[in-house]
């Protein structure tokens, strides 16, 4: 099979040629990747419960190929929701989209605790030519984008699940950017003040766009027990195309503002800045609605207005100056 082109892997006892797991009757089945040329029709896919693929065209990113990136969510371990074979499923999954895209990012609620295992295998030469691995040396090549070679988390506890991750991990060359990236460097608890559960997860080729990751303070207004997660990428050819399409079209504007994070001792004074009149309005507004006739594009303004009264409150409140444009 390799010698006729075909790209070939061997997991978990299964064998994947390209993408696909191979048995005599797939032997002359069609290719999957026509199947997978236009990813915005919907699909009935074994795990579609856990997983939610999203295509990034490279037209908008100036990639050489799009970024796929698929949001997580797998039941804990022991749930009644719990999913059979649940990262089997997943791991599928992922291998049907490795084949075709190489910038592939994981990130969301894996219910997987995974202390501070090391999840990728160093590059061992061998002269056994059956299985393409496609290793790549990571180890060796995390320094190159100011990533921790061991993985720091103030998480100490594994579970089964997260020896299933890390042993993902280990088999698709994908890396764990929790307690590794700048940012989060000591590897902050996601869940409860007291677990990592939530994670992001990229391919190798993928690591050249990270930039930092955040895990923000808990908010009820988020999640009933997660904290929320951010990561800052950089697409260079693409951002700075942004910015000079900025300046070109605000040549009068030198300077920009920012919402900063929420400072807990500004809260007093935020509430005074909030707009009294356009809440009364706003109030006075919805109790005219008769819910009956209510529309999406009435629901759309009401949230927008809410949002312009919190927003203008936290620019008087919280706004610092990037400083010049130019």
């Amino acid at each position: 099979m390799k010698a006729e082109g075909q790209r070939v892997r061997l997991v978990r006892d299964i064998l994947y040629v390209d993408g696909v797991i191979y048995n005599h009757q797939t032997l002359n089945s069609p290719s999957p990747k026509n199947q997978r040329e236009v990813l915005n029709t919907p699909r009935r896919l074994p795990v579609a419960s856990l997983v939610n693929w999203w295509k990034i065209s490279s037209d908008l990113l100036k990639t050489d190929q799009d970024v796929m990136i698929g949001n997580i969510y797998i039941p804990p371990e022991n749930s009644v929701y719990k999913v059979p074979d649940a990262f089997n499923e997943l791991e599928q999954e992922f291998l049907k989209f490795s084949v075709e895209y190489k910038y592939i990012l994981l990130n969301g609620d894996f219910n997987s605790r995974t202390s501070r295992d090391v999840e990728y295998i160093e590059t061992v030469h061998s002269q056994h030519d059956i299985v393409d691995t496609d290793n790549v040396d990571i180890l060796n090549n995390l320094e190159l984008y100011d990533m921790s070679k061991v993985r720091c988390s103030m998480d100490t506890s594994k579970n089964s699940y997260g020896n299933m991750l890390l042993e993902m991990c280990k088999n698709n060359n994908i890396v764990i950017l929790n307690g590794r990236v700048n940012g989060d460097k000591e590897g902050k608890f996601t869940c409860r003040q007291a677990s990592v559960v939530d994670y992001f997860i990229c391919t190798y080729d993928f690591l050249c766009f990270v930039v930092n990751m955040y895990v923000q303070d808990f908010s009820k207004l988020f999640s009933d027990v997660h904290s929320p997660l951010i990561l800052s990428l950089n697409f260079k050819d693409g951002i700075e195309e942004d910015v000079h399409i900025a300046e070109n079209s605000v040549e009068n504007a030198r300077e920009v503002k920012r919402v900063q994070k929420w400072d807990v001792e500004k809260k007093n004074e935020f509430v005074e800045f909030i707009d009294k009149d356009k809440i009364c309005d706003l109030v006075a507004e919805l109790e005219s609605v008769d819910s009956n006739l209510l529309s999406q594009g009435k629901i759309n303004e009401v949230v927008e207005n809410i949002n312009s009264i919190f927003l203008d409150a936290a620019e008087n409140v919280l706004v610092s100056s990037l400083g010049l444009l130019k």
